[in-house]
């Protein structure tokens, strides 16, 4: 299956996230799926925090709702460690 066959979907109960394939049924998730590690999440989020970072030529961002509400703030104190876009 490709990439884009795959969606990340919350737990309903136990609040870990699950990448599983798509299905047509929007209430059932696919028997085709794994539980997201944390090391994973957390991997994203430093690769996330490293591109928008090099892009605003800053080391810190931002996370707000859609309310503007700021969420938290993420100071990025590795900048050593390039990631290519």
């Amino acid at each position: 299956m490709a990439a884009k066959d795959y969606e990340f979907y919350p737990a309903a109960l136990s609040g870990q996230i699950y990448l599983a394939k798509k299905t047509k049924t929007p209430h059932l998730m696919s028997k085709d799926r794994r539980i997201v590690t944390d090391n994973e999440i957390i991997g994203l989020f430093e690769h996330y925090l490293r591109r928008v970072c090099a892009r605003n030529g800053s080391d810190t961002i931002t996370i707000t709702d859609e309310n503007d509400k700021v969420l938290f703030i993420v100071t990025l104190k590795d900048t050593e460690n390039d990631t290519e876009n």
